[in-house]
């Protein structure tokens, strides 16, 4: 989470104190954040260099269960 430090401000967006607005300041989320459809993240996860990844890694624990 990113914090960033902001006058404190009315109703109406205006500065509670205009005269020293360092004065009063309240923390704010400047954080980003997004949503990824699941059809995506499996597509991503399902093919390309990950898929491969993953289908290599998912051979070798299977070698190593059949060996067990």
């Amino acid at each position: 989470m990113l914090l960033n430090w902001e006058p404190v401000r009315n109703e109406r967006a205006e500065l509670v104190n205009p005269n020293n607005p360092s004065g009063m300041r309240v923390p704010i989320n400047t954080g980003m954040m997004g949503a990824v459809p699941v059809w995506k993240l499996a597509e991503m996860l399902d093919y390309g260099a990950i898929a491969n990844s993953r289908i290599e890694q998912e051979r070798i624990a299977r070698e190593g269960m059949t060996r067990a």
